[in-house]
């Protein structure tokens, strides 16, 4: 793996982008789209920091490089990860179900969001309950 292809994409993914991705990207598989052609639509679609992975994917993939060569980049966040670890697994066993699983993920990674974002907001609580406990007269 090139050092110089590694540093290219090094802004982090909002991670509210992901559910979107998993799902086009199963709606492209559905409609018959091979996996590499499904991914390297991926690269007009999204953030720039989204675009600018899936279009390294798509240059790979176009240099003939393996898929999971050219989309070692996704490594680098976990739901990236997980999207290249279903595609492996879609490439070995089939993609017939491959759409469900990328769908099945977008709701979990959806939930995992709300979730995240509900213990913020009552992590917030307890510190806004805390710092008025400090500076309560009573």
């Amino acid at each position: 793996m090139k050092s110089s292809k590694i540093h290219e994409s090094t802004k982090v993914i909002p991670e509210r982008e992901w559910p979107a991705t998993f799902e086009y990207l199963a709606s492209n598989l559905r409609s018959g789209m091979p996996i590499p052609q499904a991914l390297s639509a991926l690269a007009e679609r999204g953030s720039d920091e989204m675009k600018a992975i899936f279009r390294n994917v798509r240059r790979d993939l176009a240099l003939g490089m393996p898929l999971e060569a050219a989309t070692y980049l996704l490594k680098r966040s976990h739901h990236g990860d997980r999207l290249r670890h279903i595609l492996l697994l879609g490439r070995e066993v089939g993609v017939d179900h491959l759409p469900e699983l990328l769908l099945i993920s977008a709701r979990f990674i959806r939930r995992d969001i709300e979730v995240k974002e509900e213990v913020k907001v009552r992590q917030g609580w307890v510190r806004n309950g805390a710092r008025l406990g400090l500076v309560a007269p009573w």
